[in-house]
């Protein structure tokens, strides 16, 4: 710290110590030695505008249907990824339909984390934490939700339901890829991740269904590697 501001800073408490030792007093005893910032963000952004969105706004702006995301809800309220507190005071906790909706939020418009912080009014570092959070109850979540159907009575089924689109029998699903694009890593080689559109993702492999539902997601590799050695192989 600078000496002079050192000074300052000694020299004001000392005053405010030799002062009488009135509430007031104490506030401002308080400030100079805990300074608090004040940042203008939006106020009640979930419960004056999205819970105002029709259907069709609310699938506009979070890419879900509302009943999915109210599921998502449910489901994270009750995990152990949404923590209640134990102890009072502070601020009040944000309820699980923040944690939910700044995230969905964040991954269906392409924004920052400064971004959503301000619209749900929340710090920076703590919409990280949400976000972070919110990504690692999902994939535990998914551990049910995205897989083969383990019957062959479900597999047969998905199979007509594939005939009947296209007259070709015996389909299970249907196998793809695209690109996720991302920063190069630290440490890594840039031109590891550099494809033919000369920009530096990973690649995702999807398998849905007749239905569009995704039966199996794998993603990770770098995409500079060719598909033949990047294709999770199905025994």
């Amino acid at each position: 710290m600078d000496k002079r501001l050192t000074y300052f800073v000694y020299n004001a408490v000392d005053d405010l110590l030799e002062s009488s030792s009135s509430s007031s007093d104490d506030e401002e005893l308080a400030l100079v030695l805990h300074p608090t910032n004040k940042y203008l963000r939006v106020v009640d952004f979930v419960q004056g505008v999205v819970n105002l969105y029709t259907n069709v706004e609310f699938k506009k702006h979070f890419r879900v249907e509302r009943d999915s995301a109210e599921y998502l809800i449910s489901k994270y309220s009750i995990s152990p990824y949404y923590a209640k507190r134990s102890y009072k005071g502070g601020r009040p906790q944000l309820a699980p339909n923040t944690h939910v909706l700044l995230f969905l939020w964040f991954c269906s418009n392409k924004t920052t984390i400064r971004e959503v912080s301000n619209l749900f009014n929340i710090s920076y570092s703590f919409a990280h934490y949400m976000i972070n959070n919110v990504t690692s109850f999902l994939v535990e979540l998914s551990r049910n939700v995205i897989k083969f159907p383990p019957s062959e009575y479900e597999k047969e089924g998905i199979a007509k339901n594939f005939e009947a689109i296209s007259g070709f029998p015996n389909v299970l699903g249907c196998i793809d890829g695209t690109y996720i694009s991302i920063r190069a890593p630290k440490l890594k080689i840039r031109s590891t991740y550099i494809n033919r559109h000369d920009t530096n993702p990973v690649t995702m492999q999807g398998i849905c269904d007749a239905n569009l539902k995704f039966l199996d997601v794998f993603t990770g590799v770098p995409s500079r590697v060719h598909d033949s050695l990047r294709t999770r192989v199905y025994k």
